[in-house]
């Protein structure tokens, strides 16, 4: 078996702001490799409440699935603000992180 190390680093990346449904939001390369936050991986919040930070960490993980894998794994803030609610007044609902940053 022959084993190659590669200096990887992870990156957020911006799809093109024509594309409106992905307004907001990012995607994390791996190399040639981009990865996205799944809701079979994270059944216990709603991936589009996810929120990373410029400083956010990413800690790969060799899995055994599908023949072998490298995930991420992070600590990231779970944004929600609405309680469930379907309006609000504005100004109302900030989360903590919001509330944090000013």
């Amino acid at each position: 078996m022959v084993r190659v190390k590669m200096g990887l680093r992870e990156e957020m990346v911006l799809s093109n702001p024509k594309v409106l449904s992905n307004s907001g939001r990012v995607a994390l390369r791996r190399g040639p490799l981009v990865y996205c936050f799944e809701d079979v991986d994270n059944p216990e919040v709603d991936v589009r409440d996810i929120a990373l930070t410029p400083e956010t960490t990413f800690e790969p993980k060799w899995e055994e699935t599908l023949g072998g894998i490298l995930t991420l794994g992070a600590d990231v803030y779970a944004l929600d603000g609405w309680g469930g609610s379907a309006l609000r007044s504005p100004g109302r609902g900030r989360s903590e992180a919001q509330e944090s940053q000013g």
